[in-house]
């Protein structure tokens, strides 16, 4: 993602996964195998953000700086 979208996702190069039975998912930190893998990309040539209505999103505070914490997570 870009740079500028550091405060609604995270900027950089990242992968994700998601379970064979669809109940997890999440990044993907490392990871090591013996077996073959498919793997799937998406190349995205846009982004669009729709507003939400939700009382709890609007009073979300973008401006907090989340890099602590993405650490912290990841």
């Amino acid at each position: 993602m870009p740079q500028y979208t550091a405060k609604i996702n995270v900027p950089g190069f990242h992968l994700h996964f998601i379970s064979e039975d669809k109940t997890k998912g999440g990044h993907v930190l490392d990871f090591a195998t013996d077996n073959p893998l498919i793997v799937e990309l998406d190349k995205a040539s846009g982004l669009i953000i729709e507003e939400n209505t939700h009382t709890d999103w609007q009073n979300i505070n973008l401006k907090t700086n989340r890099e602590k914490d993405l650490k912290q997570v990841e």
